[in-house]
């Protein structure tokens, strides 16, 4: 039993290594980025182990079962090791490595791996215990997922006092935080708040930005009342520590925030935030139900989620709808993700989704989702269909108007990051699909699209190699974020109702390319998205010409000029213009917004 309880704990600790550790414990930034690499490897892993659970659970023949649970067990077991070997090879304190030896032999790990998958499948509001209810301690315990039971006292006297306490006795901050908000505790919440934000002195590096990361953690608390007042500090002029107003930051709504596949953009939060001058707010259904807060964003981000499609009347393998899940058992995010298209849907609003955000945009318009046989995992080949706001999203935005105005449409194949057991089968009402497996002989959907305004891919782009900014995934991510920046730009000018046609217009013009392009290049038209500058000679036989600003190109943005004959329309933001030069006077030249 003793041997069994080492395993426990290391598996504890372990756990706690990839979702508890503050980043001061590392030194330097290389070494931050190996903790990052391994809190993705082991985020991967857990997936995997979780996932293999699943389809041991939903075998029907017990000698089917018993044999799938055996196979899950040796892959668990090998990929514990694999995990456990990177963690070695990491430069963390000599006496933590003492402590996970245990972490090599793993006897208890059959049992763990049972309780891992109901921590997370149904635990998802851990209960309070007590764990001897015949002492006199009158102790609460907050049983944790993945973490052995804590104790708590009554009350702390200083946010130093309970970062403290938290580490030193591998306590998780937000179970303690459920705990204060079921006993009404709100002195208590704020002083987890208070507690927070003490963390950041000690995780931020020098060359950072205290206030903005302040209210990055503020923003990403998951707590209505934390987040208004955070809106209200912004309004009220709250600056960076350079003296940037807070105000001119982009609002990205994000649900699941702290779930296993959203690092990468929490990552992108922390990292890019700062210069691309947006901020993340962590979606849940309390914090969304708040009008103050729910009109405030421009735009939104849909992570992966940990699925519970398992729970539909179909069975595991037969394709389903959304009609089907057993809402009592469905994840609090994955309703919330229901919720959000539809009202991204009714107000026109940019948003970006992967993995699971394209399967709950087909289940969301009538489409099936089914299980597959064999998981897909690793990187692997897509293309992006031309013509589509997937495709689109894919291309610099010099090969975006070469494919407005010359009809440049090539399909994009790339390789990405695929990991997922589910597929969409039928993409459902208005949903357009954008991308498939490439090289596969059934063409599996990896990208669909909703109107001109929600492009989702099955795939994931924000594990980007920053350093090929013509990468797709690079692209895809970029592209969205310039979405958002646009629909911010139109909300500030009062115009964003036209955002989501003007989109539909452009998206016209690409299908017109599609199906006829000879026709399509003699359209009177012309479309500038102030990539470049360009001279347009128009032909005598033209008697008028139409030039489309894409949408986000404002009168605020655009600045028209005549000299002459010649119409030059520049685009303040980035300098660039486009001269248009009659070949006579009767020939009319409009330049107007797209929609």
């Amino acid at each position: 039993m003793a041997h069994e309880w080492k395993g426990f704990k290391a598996l504890v600790l372990y756990v706690l290594l990839a979702t508890v550790l503050p980043v001061q414990s590392w030194a330097d930034g290389e070494y931050i980025e190996q903790y990052n690499l391994f809190t993705q490897q082991f985020r991967t892993t857990r997936y995997t182990l979780l996932k293999n659970y699943t389809q041991v659970l939903n075998s029907s023949e017990n000698k089917e079962r018993s044999d799938n649970e055996q196979l899950a067990l040796d892959d668990g077991n090998d990929l514990i090791k694999g995990l456990f070997d990177l963690l070695k090879s990491l430069r963390s304190p000599a006496d933590l490595f003492e402590e996970t030896e245990g972490l090599e032999e793993m006897a208890i790990f059959s049992e763990v791996q049972r309780q891992g998958l109901e921590w997370e499948g149904v635990l998802r509001e851990p209960p309070i215990i007590d764990l001897d209810p015949n002492d006199d301690d009158n102790d609460e315990y907050v049983y944790t997922r993945g973490r052995l039971p804590c104790t708590y006292p009554e009350s702390f006297k200083s946010p130093q006092y309970l970062n403290e306490y938290m580490q030193s006795n591998n306590c998780s901050m937000a179970s303690y935080l459920l705990h204060l908000k079921e006993n009404g505790d709100s002195k208590g919440q704020r002083l987890v708040f208070e507690a927070e934000l003490e963390e950041i002195d000690f995780q931020l590096g020098a060359d950072l930005d205290v206030s903005y990361e302040r209210m990055r953690l503020a923003l990403s608390s998951g707590r209505k009342d934390t987040i208004l007042d955070a809106l209200k500090r912004i309004d009220d002029g709250e600056k960076t520590d350079s003296g940037e107003l807070l105000k001119n930051y982009m609002l990205v709504g994000m649900p699941n925030y702290d779930g296993q596949f959203s690092q990468k953009f929490q990552n992108l939060g922390k990292m890019l935030g700062f210069t691309g001058k947006f901020l993340l707010v962590s979606l849940n259904h309390d914090v969304f139900m708040e009008e103050r807060i729910r009109s405030r964003f421009d735009g939104f981000i849909f992570p992966g989620a940990d699925d519970t499609f398992f729970y539909n009347k179909q069975g595991p393998f037969k394709p389903f709808q959304w009609q089907d899940m057993n809402v009592q058992k469905v994840a609090d995010e994955e309703l919330m993700y229901q919720l959000l298209f539809g009202y991204i849907m009714e107000k026109g609003i940019p948003a970006l989704g992967t993995c699971a955000g394209i399967q709950h945009l087909a289940l969301k318009q009538g489409g099936r989702v089914s299980l597959m046989a064999n998981s897909i995992e690793g990187n692997k080949k897509v293309t992006l269909v031309p013509g589509t706001l997937n495709h689109f999203f894919g291309l610099t935005s010099t090969q975006q108007s070469d494919a407005l105005n010359a009809c440049r449409l090539s399909p994009v194949t790339f390789s990405t990051t695929l990991m997922h057991s589910y597929i969409v089968d039928e993409p459902g009402l208005d949903v357009t699909v954008g991308s498939y497996l490439a090289g596969s002989d059934r063409p599996l959907i990896m990208g669909a699209s909703y109107g001109g305004h929600i492009a989702t891919y099955q795939f994931h782009p924000e594990y980007v190699d920053s350093h090929n900014l013509k990468d797709p995934n690079h692209l895809i991510v970029t592209n969205h974020f310039e979405q958002f920046r646009i629909y911010r730009a139109m909300k500030e000018a009062g115009t964003e109702s036209g955002y989501a046609p003007g989109m539909n217009v452009m998206l016209s013009r690409l299908q017109n390319c599609l199906e006829n392009r000879d026709i399509a290049l003699n359209q009177p038209e012309y479309w500038f998205n102030g990539s470049r500058s360009e001279e347009l000679v128009l032909p005598e036989q033209l008697d008028t010409l139409t030039v489309y600003l894409v949408p986000g190109m404002t009168p605020d943005t655009i600045k028209e000029i005549r000299f002459g004959k010649r119409i030059i329309v520049q685009d303040q933001k980035t300098g660039a213009s486009l001269t248009v030069v009659p070949a006579n006077d009767r020939q009319h030249i409009e330049v107007k917004p797209a929609g």
